[in-house]
């Protein structure tokens, strides 16, 4: 099974709810992290991500934007995730980071074609914005 393979696993809402039979998301992913190596997750929408670190799950809130198509919003958030620990970004600015790209993706139409440059995401992070 690949997810034994994998160091980091962020689920989707559904898909967390489907694996455990569990509604709350958070019990979900504790029972679900609970015992197993490597960074386990949650996103959820709108309602932010939930995160199993060193034995307690954590809530990050979601962006707040006027929301027109979220088609795309998890393949961004998934690969600005990747992209934050490739760089060795702390794991939660990673998780700030990935949850700012998919809030701005969510906030224009598109699927991928609405995916926020890398200079839209540092903006929304309050982050300096370097090169063009």
């Amino acid at each position: 099974m690949l997810i034994t393979l994998s160091t980091h696993r962020v689920f989707s809402a559904q898909a967390l709810r489907e694996m455990t039979r569990t509604s709350d998301l958070a019990v979900a992913l504790e029972c679900f992290a609970k015992g197993r190596d490597g960074y386990f997750g949650v996103t959820d929408g709108g309602h932010g991500v939930y995160s199993y670190e060193n034995g307690n799950v954590v809530h990050y809130q979601a962006f707040a934007v006027d929301v027109v198509d979220t088609l795309g919003a998890g393949d961004v958030w998934h690969g600005a995730f990747a992209l934050a620990l490739a760089e060795r970004q702390p794991l939660p600015e990673a998780i700030r980071f990935a949850s700012a790209a998919a809030a701005l993706k969510c906030a224009r139409r598109g699927g991928g074609m609405g995916a926020p440059s890398r200079a839209e995401v540092e903006r929304m992070l309050g982050r300096p914005v370097t090169g063009s």
